[in-house]
């Protein structure tokens, strides 16, 4: 995290995994592959805006953008998932006091449809669409 001035921070990360099946004693044929559920790559950034809505009151807006690289799913390798781009915001008004805030947020912003499991046999599981909250939270 990188404050360019006192209410508005960015943020950036990278990883990179090679991964390797070294062992598999079910089918010794695989070792050398990708091992399954593993992304080779990730990389996250974003910012964070604070600012004064009122004289008791703040606005807090965040973006977070996320890009997945290719992965398998299963030790063959012959399944693989594209790779992918998540972006998700919130937009909250926040008591200067931390009593409660009130939010808006959107996950998958751009609604990207996509497996976030897969089983050999065809089981899949579709990750979330497009999904938007409302939320309020009062601290006691």
């Amino acid at each position: 995290i990188y404050k360019l001035t006192e209410d508005f921070s960015i943020f950036a990360s990278y990883g990179y995994i090679d991964s390797e099946i070294k062992k598999y004693s079910t089918d010794p044929s695989l070792v050398g592959n990708k091992a399954p559920y593993i992304a080779d790559s990730t990389f996250n950034a974003g910012f964070q805006w604070l600012g004064d809505f009122s004289e008791s009151l703040n606005i807090v807006t965040r973006v977070d953008y996320e890009k997945r690289g290719e992965q398998f799913w299963s030790p063959n390798n012959v399944a693989p998932r594209d790779p992918l781009t998540l972006i998700n915001a919130r937009i909250a008004i926040e008591d200067k006091q931390g009593d409660w805030s009130l939010s808006a947020s959107v996950n998958n912003a751009t609604d990207e449809e996509f497996n976030s499991e897969y089983v050999l046999g065809g089981f899949v599981h579709r990750a979330n669409p497009r999904v938007w909250r409302v939320e309020y939270r009062h601290n006691f």
